[in-house]
């Protein structure tokens, strides 16, 4: 077979145009870094990093529903003891005001105080936790 001049230029072209899309494909890799730019570069690799990446996603939402729950329960335990303490003190206020020696305006405070607790205790139930 004859080797002509076309055939030494369109070899050389050929190689020349694999090497620069060689070129192009490194240093998009490198400026990017990542390896598979689209699936068609190799769709196994494609679909192991796209089940790989929606993993990660659910891990990191099922860590901030972890957070937001244990604010919540810490929100709510809160809430609970500082309702539990007012319950107690209007337990105490209810005895010193069952005690027959109370005068009219020492009854008349208690249950302003009194009052106070059932206020504190309404707007502790009506609590919120991030909206």
């Amino acid at each position: 077979m004859r080797v002509t001049q076309s055939m030494m230029t369109r070899t050389l072209i050929s190689n020349l145009n694999k090497g620069r899309e060689s070129m192009s494909t490194s240093q998009s890799i490198m400026s990017t870094g990542k390896n598979l730019q689209s699936a068609s570069d190799d769709p196994v690799k494609y679909a192991t990093t796209t089940r790989y990446k929606e993993t990660y996603n659910q891990n990191e939402q099922y860590q901030k529903n972890i957070l937001d729950a244990k604010g919540w329960v810490d929100t709510t335990s809160s809430i609970l003891n500082d309702i539990y303490s007012n319950v107690l003190s209007v337990k105490d206020l209810a005895y010193s005001a069952a005690d027959s020696s109370s005068s009219t305006e020492e009854l008349e405070t208690m249950a302003d105080q009194l009052e106070g607790f059932i206020s504190e205790i309404y707007s502790l139930t009506n609590s919120k936790y991030l909206g």
